[in-house]
């Protein structure tokens, strides 16, 4: 995958989170360049959406599953950490393939493979790492769907997903007075992304969050914007 120099246009990164049930309908599939992660490709698909691209970097091989109807006008990024299957899963010619960062070790390795090739810091999920991959892509304005960072009605993702379950729990973020039921890893997740979205405001990226979750929340507080949002409405940095 090259790396491309930064420029203007919109990635529209849908991620599966239960938000994206309502979102999609004001998804700017005209304006914006439409990018998913994990169930969403699918779930556009059923909806006569064809994502320009779609970003992957789970090593297990139920991601092969959630890839339905799947078509090669869109541009799959995929970590060289894939399960085969996955790959199996995706026409030869519309792979585009990449390299998570795994420590100081697996880049030497890298390197004397293919002196040319780098791989991409990102956070623990693929919504987090993909913001990586579009950044490697050039862009630095991102409008995000579904990356609630909670379940809604006891609800963790817009459809099915093939998973393991994950333990559920409540939580409450520091100045806000909303409970919500989260994980443990998506609490961690959310975490990192408001910390991430802070630093890389100051470099001129730009994000737009869709959606009412935990995540939503937490950047609220961050960005000192005490309002509720609908399911349609978003929610932008900067960050101060």
């Amino acid at each position: 995958m090259p790396n491309v120099p930064r420029h203007d246009r919109t990635m529209a990164l849908v991620c599966y989170g239960p938000s994206l049930t309502q979102s999609w309908r004001v998804l700017p599939t005209q304006s914006h360049d439409v990018f998913t992660v994990s169930g969403a490709y699918a779930f556009l698909r059923a909806r006569q959406i064809i994502p320009m691209g779609h970003i992957e970097c789970d090593p297990r091989p139920h991601k092969a599953d959630l890839l339905q109807d799947v078509t090669d006008a869109t541009t799959f990024y995929l970590s060289s950490s894939c399960h085969p299957s996955v790959f199996d899963a995706i026409p030869s010619g519309a792979v585009r393939l990449w390299h998570a960062w795994e420590g100081e070790e697996f880049e030497q390795a890298l390197l004397k493979e293919d002196p040319r090739a780098f791989s991409i810091l990102g956070g623990s999920n693929v919504g987090l790492r993909a913001i990586a991959v579009g950044s490697a892509l050039g862009y630095r304005h991102f409008a995000i769907h579904g990356m609630d960072g909670s379940l809604e009605e006891g609800v963790r993702h817009a459809g099915r997903h093939t998973g393991k379950p994950q333990k559920v729990i409540k939580v409450r973020p520091e100045g806000s007075e909303r409970w919500f039921e989260t994980t443990p890893q998506l609490v961690s997740a959310a975490q990192e992304f408001v910390g991430m979205a802070s630093r890389l405001v100051t470099d001129g990226y730009t994000f737009s969050l869709y959606g009412d979750g935990l995540v939503q929340e937490m950047l609220r507080i961050a960005s000192n914007q005490p309002i509720t949002l609908t399911p349609e409405e978003t929610l932008s940095c900067p960050i101060p």
